[in-house]
């Protein structure tokens, strides 16, 4: 699994951004092999956290136009992405659901 954080400076996030930035959110779920994205906000920035299936899904996607189409916003800038390997492994060992294993179960405070 690989991961993409794409970050975006504006000096300021009009109604315009917001309708660009709605329209790329809906066009996403058209890219084959993207698992999820969250979309992080400040009040001069965008990222999106988003999770592949593939190395191949993540080139397809940065070759694309909608990848481009985030450049093109009116009014942003400096755009970053770090590509990143998802950690799976650790991943799973965070899961809140894991961690009721390790807890003691619950001792009665007035013994029966």
């Amino acid at each position: 699994m690989r991961a993409l954080v794409v970050t975006m400076k504006f000096d300021e996030l009009t109604h315009d951004t917001e309708t660009q930035l709605e329209q790329i959110a809906r066009a996403l779920a058209a890219i084959d092999g993207l698992l999820s994205t969250s979309w992080l906000r400040t009040s001069d920035r965008v990222m999106l956290v988003q999770s592949f299936d593939s190395h191949r899904a993540v080139n397809s996607y940065l070759d694309g136009d909608i990848f481009a189409g985030l450049g093109r916003i009116p009014g942003a800038r400096d755009v970053f992405v770090t590509h990143y390997e998802v950690a799976t492994r650790l991943n799973g060992l965070s899961v809140l659901g894991a961690l009721e294993e390790l807890r003691q179960p619950e001792r009665e405070l007035v013994p029966a």
